[in-house]
């Protein structure tokens, strides 16, 4: 991509913390969707924004000679971080996808089911491969995975189960409301 400018609007959106947007593009928009909200995960935070920012039909670019540095800390080199990242992760995608979808009760019980069997599927691949040193990434990976599946399934649940947390879901703005 070098230092080239790419404009769309069409499957593509930013999914960063480095991104600038026009004011009245955020508020237009309803502002983020909450992520962690008191010590509970509700939403999709900057990629809600976005994908309510790129149906309201605005445009995203890429600027390739813009220059950003970013730390990593070593503590988020290790498997509990991988695992709590995608633990995090799996909340945010059944966020995006019910709030796209708008799954009954029987599309999400069929989801909560699907995922669970993922997470033993990933969990039983970490356990049999653990001692394995030419697969060790891809084995701690599975591990993680594990925890993506397991809160997929755990997300769906609360949805099933919470009226309050579905109507949470659905909301739009966050800014006004």
């Amino acid at each position: 991509m070098g230092d080239e400018i790419i404009i769309k609007n069409e499957d593509f959106c930013v999914f960063s913390c480095h991104q600038m947007m026009r004011k009245e593009v955020f508020f237009k928009s309803g502002g983020f969707n909450p992520e962690n909200t008191a010590g509970e995960w509700l939403g999709d935070g900057e990629t809600g924004l976005n994908i309510k920012i790129r149906d309201l039909g605005y445009k995203f670019a890429y600027v390739g000679s813009s220059v950003i540095y970013h730390m990593i800390p070593p503590s988020r080199m290790t498997q509990d971080y991988l695992n709590k990242r995608l633990a995090n992760q799996g909340n945010c995608d059944s966020y995006t996808d019910y709030k796209k979808s708008k799954y009954n009760f029987r599309e999400l019980f069929r989801l909560t089911l699907e995922f669970s069997l993922k997470a033993f599927e990933k969990n039983f691949y970490y356990i049999t491969r653990l001692y394995k040193i030419n697969k060790k990434f891809k084995v701690r990976l599975s591990k993680a995975y594990s925890y993506y599946y397991l809160n997929r399934a755990k997300y769906n649940l609360k949805l099933i189960f919470s009226k309050r947390w579905r109507e949470l879901v659905l909301r739009y703005d966050w800014l006004n409301d």
